[in-house]
């Protein structure tokens, strides 16, 4: 008799009654769907309910397979873009139709009767809401007023230049049969004002039942879910949902539009055959680019040039003497490294990372290591082997300290890379030459501030091409400093260089593409580890080479250096990897009070519990915002404080639906109707 043991039944009511049964969660999943006629969407909203709640689940969306409507998806969307520029054409050279509506009369009142504002806060919400939307009407009308002062001359020259309409040439056949029937098959000059509108309702004709069919179709293996609570969200987040990870795997979601959504629904096994095969042809690139950096190093070794006829001469000149063995090698090396961070992107853009924030760090994980082993090691290895290569032959076992002995050789060659990075790499990313010239090509090309907007649209920049880069200096800076003093000044006028560069252009020029919530910290922090590190194992090694008989006394800084990574790393890795739940049980209680507070306000208003979101289904999603019982949705607090304005629930599922199946009339709509206003204009105008 096993009396008191905590596993025992203990008898209720004359039953038995033991630990729950648990299933295996793939039997359970094939009951489910076998109960519920195969529906996806339900086993996972009853698993999130089940495990978190029954009123936790605020939104679902499944990820639907659209590679069949991509490519038909981005030839839409160049037409519309298009479209956009032959009505911007049109709106820039004819003359502006002054309009007087309902909305700009209500918009003057504000502005004429300042003394007013006392009185404008009493008015009822709607009232309240009118004037503010008609204050921001005012204000539109008010930007594009200045916008076509400035373009007034230039508008008033074109209008005497405008004597017909603008046609496009138009091949029938790239339209298919319906393109064939209605233009040709000779190539044909048709009116735009008639061809784009034609084009775009067609392609979304044939959009739809392609659409149909990604919806309808078997969903991939990736879910977005919304809860109703951040602390669940957090909750579900950072625990194991299942011990089968294959099965079930909840990862905290990015923003919708860093979402690679080629790359979600991909199996464990098909994301590690990727990533095995990424790897793979990396370290292959590696292999490939370190003979050519060990063929940069040649030029270091001047004895070896002069023996060259051609170049004895000339490197007699000690200005070309100096440029050879100086700059040259270094210049080289850079012009290599500058394509390598396009290949690694380009390489890592079919890992099946399904972030952009994920591929960013692994870029920067490669580029580093890849710096790491061609650019310092092999580097330093074969600069010493070219440059006291008949010393090897005569005695191999002189390799350590042959290296000793040339490290202060290769530290200068290191120091003019740095200094070239500082000094020259630096200003030109300022000056951005090649982007200015093309901005000002296009700028040409411009004929409105839609289109103008547009070329400082895809200004980004990842941090992946500039991080290692960083860390890469730390490394060289630490490591030959002991064997050249001067490479410290250098290091530290590349640091000083690129703050104030790398300062302006993330504040004024790029726009920064993902939050990617200390990822990369985790990277950085373990790259400059290493960095001390080797600074701290070549350190030993020189001395030891020198006999400097307290060298022994560096093992207890090595030490410390382990400490401290350890140390570090248990300490701000996690508040890095998890998000905490004291603050997300705060931010819930913030949400809630504010919420009550528009009830008390607003009678027959409803308090709603906060949300966030989190990826399902070995997928990532992202989206945030609470949920009432009515299904609509309160923002989370924005920067200012403020909380986000009101969203139904049906937009927040929009709000994670591929762009392929986001293409709706809604948005071709407002189009159309200013291509009818314009060819009406026309018409009056007698073109």
């Amino acid at each position: 008799m096993d009396g008191g043991h905590p596993g025992a039944d203990v008898p209720v009511d004359g039953r038995e009654v033991g630990p729950p049964v648990v299933k295996d969660v793939w039997e359970e999943a094939v009951e489910v769907l076998r109960s519920n006629g195969g529906d996806v969407k339900d086993l996972v909203e009853s698993e999130m309910r089940r495990v978190y709640g029954s009123d936790s689940v605020a939104a679902l969306v499944l990820v639907h397979d659209t590679q069949g409507l991509d490519a038909a998806c981005a030839k839409y969307c160049k037409l519309q873009e298009q479209f956009e520029d032959v009505l911007d054409w049109y709106q820039y050279r004819l003359p502006h139709q002054q309009q007087v509506s309902e909305a700009d009369v209500e918009a003057q009142v504000p502005r004429q009767r300042p003394t007013e504002d006392l009185q404008t806060q009493q008015l009822p919400e709607q009232q309240q809401q009118r004037s503010r939307q008609a204050t921001a009407a005012a204000d539109s009308e008010e930007s594009q007023e200045q916008e076509r002062a400035l373009l007034s001359p230039k508008r008033k020259k074109k209008n005497k230049q405008l004597k017909k309409r603008k046609t496009v040439v138009v091949v029938g056949a790239r339209y298919g049969s319906w393109g064939l029937e209605r233009f040709g098959v000779t190539p044909t000059q048709v009116d735009a004002l008639e061809f784009y509108p034609a084009v775009l309702q067609q392609l979304l004709h044939e959009l739809r039942p392609l659409q149909e069919a990604a919806l309808q179709g078997l969903p991939r293996s990736t879910a977005v879910v919304t809860f109703r609570q951040q602390l669940v969200a957090t909750l579900a987040a950072a625990s194991l949902h299942s011990y089968d990870e294959t099965a079930w795997t909840i990862n905290p979601a990015p923003a919708p539009q860093e979402i690679v959504w080629s790359n979600c629904g991909l199996r464990a096994w098909e994301l590690s055959v990727r990533q095995l095969a990424v790897w793979a042809a990396f370290w292959v690139v590696v292999l490939f680019y370190a003979p050519v950096v060990a063929l940069i190093q040649a030029p270091v070794n001047m004895d070896n040039l002069k023996k060259i006829p051609v170049l004895a001469s000339l490197l007699q000149l000690p200005l070309v003497s100096s440029l050879v063995q100086g700059f040259l090698p270094s210049l080289v090396l850079l012009t290599f490294l500058a394509v390598l961070p396009s290949l690694l992107q380009a390489l890592i853009c079919r890992g099946g990372l399904a972030s952009i924030t994920a591929q960013d760090a692994q870029l920067t994980l490669m580029y580093f290591l890849f710096q790491l082993f061609a650019v310092f090691i092999f580097s330093f290895v074969s600069g010493t082997a070219l440059s006291q290569l008949q010393a090897l032959l005569d005695d191999p076992h002189r390799i350590i300290s042959l290296l000793g002995v040339s490290a202060p050789q290769q530290a200068s060659f290191f120091s003019t890379y740095i200094l070239l990075l500082g000094l020259s790499r630096t200003p030109l990313q300022l000056l951005r030459l090649p982007q200015l010239a093309w901005y000002l090509f296009r700028l040409q090309l411009a004929d409105s501030p839609r289109q103008r907007r547009r070329l400082w649209a895809d200004q980004q920049q990842m941090l992946g091409r500039h991080l290692p880069l960083h860390t890469l200096v730390l490394l060289l800076g630490l490591v030959f400093c002991v064997a050249s003093p001067l490479i410290a000044p250098v290091t530290l006028l590349y640091f000083a260089s690129n703050t104030i560069c790398q300062r302006y252009q993330w504040l004024y020029v790029y726009k920064h593409p993902y939050e990617g919530a200390g990822t990369l910290w985790k990277q950085v922090f373990t790259q400059a580890v290493v960095a001390v590190y080797f600074f701290v194992a070549v350190m030993g090694c020189l001395l030891g080479i020198k006999r400097f008989e307290a060298a022994l006394l560096l093992l207890p800084l090595a030490a410390a250096v382990l400490g401290f990574h350890v140390l570090a790393g248990r300490l701000l890795v996690r508040p890095l990897t998890l998000a905490p739940s004291r603050e997300a049980a705060a931010m819930d209680a913030y949400v809630h009070e504010h919420q009550q507070a528009a009830a008390t306000d607003d009678q027959g208003g409803h308090t709603a519990d906060s949300g966030e979101n989190s990826g399902v289904a070995a997928g990532n999603g992202t989206a945030s915002g609470t949920v009432s019982p009515a299904g609509e949705l309160i923002g989370l607090p924005d920067q200012s404080g403020d909380l986000a304005q009101p969203v139904t629930q049906d937009e927040l599922q929009r709000l994670f639906l591929p762009p392929s199946l986001k293409l709706s009339e809604d948005t071709l709509q407002p189009l159309l109707d200013e291509a009818a206003d314009i060819k009406r204009r026309l018409e009056a105008e007698g073109y």
